[in-house]
């Protein structure tokens, strides 16, 4: 072997190192596009262990924590995206990824009871960052609170027609939307935006589940049930705003009527 080939064998050898944590998380973002939530976890808590990944890794890290049920977990990591620990790699301490960072911090503030300051972080992040998830994310906040505060109402519905424009062709944005109209207590816009969306089959519960109540809303209860019944054919992760056991009990309870 020349000296040459030496030198530039050991450069790959420094390179590949210094990149170890990423080729790991590369990994467990095979495992997490094969639907493997869990393996993909513990594989990027291996990885975090390896040594710095980049923002975009730590930020999948953080989701996958969170949709897990483990937001503790998530709040460091994207701290450490946000802030600039010493756990992100320099050379990735964009204003963009920190954006995204603070974005998924806001639904650590949600599932912690603080939807007010999730709101309000998310409003930050999108006068500077607007994409698909953030569109989502904010949206759904926005529709929650309308629920409990009707002064919302108008809020959480233009702020939603503005997302479908956006991107009419996202499910959950399409979901957030109908579920707007109905809490503006436009049931039948609601419906239509609904049939629109299942048309796509969807691969979450809420859009089943918020269909079936708009048609039992309608009067159309066995055919509402059934919707009800299909939303728990899917998975209720840490982040979906219903509980397996909730749904369970509302049809138990439409059925006994």
């Amino acid at each position: 072997m020349s000296l040459i080939t030496l030198v530039i064998f050991i450069i790959v050898i420094l390179y590949l190192f210094h990149l170890r944590a990423d080729i790991f998380a590369y990994f467990a973002r095979v495992q997490y596009g094969g639907g493997k939530r869990t393996k993909a976890l513990r594989m990027m808590r291996r990885a975090d262990k390896l040594g710095p990944m980049s923002s975009g890794n730590r930020i999948l890290y953080a989701y996958l924590a969170l949709r897990l049920g483990n937001p503790d977990e998530a709040y460091r990591i994207l701290n450490e995206v946000y802030i600039g620990a010493r756990k992100v790699r320099k050379a990735d301490k964009r204003n963009d990824q920190k954006q995204r960072a603070k974005a998924m911090l806001a639904l650590v503030y949600w599932k912690n009871g603080e939807l007010d300051t999730a709101i309000e972080m998310l409003e930050e992040v999108f006068e500077d960052f607007k994409n698909t998830n953030v569109y989502e994310n904010l949206g759904l906040l926005l529709v929650l609170k309308a629920k409990d505060f009707p002064e919302f109402r108008q809020k959480a519905l233009d702020f939603n027609l503005a997302a479908y424009e956006y991107n009419d062709t996202d499910n959950v944005i399409v979901d957030n939307l109908a579920e707007a109209y109905a809490v503006s207590g436009d049931l039948q816009k609601a419906r239509e935006t609904y049939e629109k969306l299942l048309e796509r089959d969807p691969a979450f519960p809420e859009a089943y589940y918020g269909y079936g109540r708009i048609l039992i809303a309608l009067g159309e209860k066995e055919k509402g049930i059934e919707f009800l019944k299909k939303a728990l054919g899917f998975d209720f992760s840490f982040l979906s705003i219903l509980k397996r056991d909730e749904v369970e009990e509302l049809v138990e309870k439409l059925e006994g009527e």
